[in-house]
């Protein structure tokens, strides 16, 4: 079994602030497959994992 890692500190201090303060939900947006059709394995960064603050 493999897994994807993903790091919410990468979304960037905006969206941590905006989470923190209760203006939305903080969502990571990433394929499960890699470019070959594999699956995603280790730590996927932005390009690859997309954060936005989402109103919740």
């Amino acid at each position: 079994m493999t897994s994807a890692k993903i790091h919410p500190a990468d979304a960037g201090p905006q969206l941590l602030a905006g989470a923190v303060a209760g203006r939305g939900v903080l969502v990571a947006r990433l394929a499960l497959t890699d470019p070959k059709g594999g699956p995603v394995c280790a730590t996927v960064r932005p390009p690859l994992v997309r954060w936005e603050l989402v109103p919740d």
